[in-house]
């Protein structure tokens, strides 16, 4: 969760199609934002509150159907509803 390593990692990922970040603990929603405020370009870059390991295969199945980045980011955040709802 270190912001540099957020950083860097976003930069190695980053295209116009976007990037969507996920996490985990409340300490890393802080530093991914962090990341984001030390990068040069901050468009295409959208912060996902999912469950982590759904939101990624949520992610990655949006994706690959082409979805825009706030499609994907509404997959994964739904997610999180279908999870309580699986919970209960």
């Amino acid at each position: 969760t270190n912001a540099f390593r957020i950083k860097e990692a976003i930069e190695s990922v980053y295209s116009e199609k976007g990037v969507v970040i996920l996490f985990d603990l409340g300490s890393a929603l802080m530093n991914a934002e962090l990341a984001i405020e030390m990068l040069e370009k901050t468009d295409h870059i959208a912060i996902a509150d999912a469950p982590l390991v759904e939101g990624a295969y949520i992610a990655a199945v949006e994706a690959g159907l082409g979805k825009s980045l706030d499609e994907i980011v509404r997959a994964c955040e739904q997610a999180k509803q279908m999870v309580k709802v699986a919970r209960s």
